[in-house]
This record gives C-alpha cells, sequence and structure tokens, in this order.
C-alpha cells in the first residue's frame, strides 16, 4: 500500500500488506527514526470491536524501537510463504 519512495528518494522498499484495504487509514511515509535509511510509514488500522468488551484507553508510553533484536530473518521467511509464494499459486 506504500506508493511513496521511502529510501534514497527513488526506492520504494518499505512495505504495508493487508487484506483488507479499508483498514488501513491516514497512511504517511514521515522522516526517518533516529540513524534509519528508511522513512518511516505512519499509519492506522480501523479494527472491528464488535462483541468485544468495552477497551479502556492505555495511558501514554513512550514508543522505541528495537532494532538490534529484530528476527529480520524469521520476517523475510513470512513475507516469503505468506505472500510471494501464494500468489504465484493462484
Amino acid at each position: 500500500m506504500v506508493k511513496e519512495c521511502t529510501r534514497d528518494n527513488n526506492i520504494c522498499i518499505d512495505l504495508v500488506l493487508t487484506n483488507d484495504v479499508f483498514m488501513v487509514l491516514n497512511m504517511n511515509v514521515v522522516t526517518p527514526f533516529r540513524t534509519s535509511d528508511h522513512c518511516m510509514v505512519d499509519f492506522e488500522l480501523l479494527l472491528d470491536q464488535t462483541g468485544s468488551e468495552e477497551v479502556s484507553m492505555p495511558t501514554p508510553t513512550e514508543c522505541y524501537y528495537d532494532h538490534d533484536n529484530a528476527d529480520i530473518q524469521c520476517m523475510v521467511n513470512f513475507l516469503w510463504n505468506h505472500s510471494f509464494r501464494l500468489n504465484s499459486e493462484i
């Protein structure tokens, strides 16, 4: 769903994958986080809470990204197995 360049002003390398385009709202490509060479992709999700108990809003907390402990290979495997491979079988 990302339609803007997210790296070096000429490459769209960051992705937002969904099976329902109407649940992704207010998507924007914004400035990179700290020293990253990728712009951040900021968006909101519209989630259905039908039948769920009332949810209280959490108190604001500081958000940070722990890139050093990300399991990149697991993410690549997931994307390959659930997107690219399945699309080629259709």
